[in-house]
């Protein structure tokens, strides 16, 4: 009888690890944290205090070069998640960050050494309310950028963010004194030139709507100063919304472009970074050479950044929302960018 009930509980554990195995071959080919050579380099470069392979966290890091004879011949993807969020987690947890995309790219010819994500923030989504544009995460982020560059060589690099990601991976990018969040600091020169495509998924770039009512105020990523608060309605004629949180609207009126090429991707089925915030997408910014938006219920906060991963792919490779020559993809939306002259300081 003792024999039998081992053999049971042995066959049910067994059942449970293919069971967890199928939910991670759904992942990236590759393990996910930094590799060794990576890390070596991170130590041995001043970037080992970052703690950027974030071996706390299951998903908490993804690339690098195997060894030295791992060549790089593509430009380095940098991946930026969202709040809450991992760098490239799984679905199970509802924390898959970037593993759809890593997956997609790695199918396409990409290797582990030109896809990079580190996890930013307490990976935490029942505390994810509790982050704001803090320094500690605009320098954390803004060196790893600065890591990737140094360590790949890489005259360019592309950078893809999703959610709050995205107005962190903006600032990061467009550099300079960073004033409104408290004491100035510096991040250092714009990184424009540097980066050759910038995408922005579902990002609350003019705030997120709900951040308007009075239950929210205790939450920091509502603040008026480094959260997403939205201000009131402007006047109709494209100006800035009145009172809109500080973070936010120094970094809307700065004119700094984030790269050579940068887009937004957005959805009317997001619940979570809704749509509209007065008379604008939140998901669309000043810079933004184009936007692409989704109207499938499927393309929600989450999904439509999951699902988007070919898009992602073709603006990264070809500048372009939709590879003409392939027929798959079908636009739902393309909007331009807005007129930039239309943003004016109050």
């Amino acid at each position: 009888m003792k024999i039998i009930t081992c053999i049971l509980i042995l066959a049910a554990f067994e059942s449970i690890k293919a069971t967890f195995a199928s939910q991670r071959s759904k992942s990236v080919e590759a393990e996910t944290g930094l590799t060794y050579h990576f890390i070596s380099f991170l130590n041995e470069s001043g970037y080992e205090f970052y703690g950027f392979n974030r071996s706390d966290l299951l998903g908490g890091s993804y690339g690098g070069k195997l060894n030295d004879d791992d060549q790089i011949t593509r430009q380095p993807v940098i991946f930026v998640h969202g709040n809450g969020d991992l760098a490239a987690g799984d679905d199970a947890r509802n924390q898959a960050g970037f593993v759809h995309t890593i997956e997609y790219f790695l199918s396409q010819g990409y290797k582990q050494s030109e896809l990079y994500a580190t996890t930013w923030g307490f990976a935490d989504i029942p505390h994810e309310s509790q982050h704001y544009h803090s320094r500690e995460y605009m320098v954390y982020i803004r060196k790893f950028i600065d890591a990737v560059l140094e360590y790949t060589n890489a005259t360019k690099v592309d950078v893809i963010s999703h959610s709050m990601g995205v107005t962190f991976a903006r600032r990061v990018l467009k550099g300079g004194v960073v004033k409104s969040v408290g004491y100035p600091f510096d991040l250092g020169p714009p990184l424009t030139e540097f980066v050759d495509t910038f995408i922005g998924i579902a990002g609350p770039n003019w705030g997120i709507s709900h951040c308007i009512m009075d239950f929210y105020d205790e939450y920091k990523s509502c603040s008026k100063q480094s959260g997403f608060y939205p201000g009131f309605q402007s006047n109709g004629n494209g100006s800035m919304p009145q009172n809109l949180s500080s973070f936010l609207a120094e970094m809307n009126l700065d004119q700094t472009r984030e790269a050579q090429h940068s887009y937004a991707i957005l959805s009317l089925y997001d619940a979570v970074v809704t749509p509209y915030v007065y008379d604008r997408y939140t998901s669309e910014f000043p810079t933004q050479d184009g936007s692409y938006m989704f109207e499938s219920e499927e393309y929600t906060h989450v999904g439509v950044k999951d699902k988007s991963v070919e898009m992602q792919y073709n603006l990264v490779t070809t500048h372009k929302f939709v590879n003409s020559s392939s027929g798959k993809t079908k636009l739902d939306l393309f909007r331009t960018a807005f007129d930039k002259q239309s943003i004016q300081e109050q």
